[in-house]
């Protein structure tokens, strides 16, 4: 997340909402998401669980028209960001390494 706020130019505060896919991002309590370093430290009414997000998003561009072209011009505005070579990685893969303490909850 420090890597793409950094890359997009934007501060935590900016951030409306975090959506959090899969089973993972689905059944994680938001606080100790936050407390391992997964996500920055918000508001926790800011993150939505999505469930299996790529599997529905999945069936709805083949079952339905608008879906899929509301995909195809999605992809237009999509950055990939490749995390693992990016010059900042390391340093933050390491500080995230060590849970804090305190739980915030």
């Amino acid at each position: 997340m420090k890597i793409l706020i950094k890359t997009m130019g934007v501060d935590i505060g900016d951030i409306d909402v975090i959506y959090l896919a899969g089973a993972l991002g689905n059944y994680i309590n938001p606080y100790s998401a936050m407390r391992v370093g997964l996500i920055p430290r918000l508001d926790p009414e800011k993150i939505t669980p999505l469930g299996n997000a790529a599997s529905t998003g999945a069936k709805m561009a083949l079952l339905s028209r608008r879906c899929w072209e509301k995909s195809a011009e999605i992809t237009h505005l999509v950055k990939h960001v490749e995390l693992s070579s990016h010059p900042d990685f390391f340093h933050y893969f390491i500080e995230e390494m060590n849970y804090p303490g305190e739980n915030l909850w």
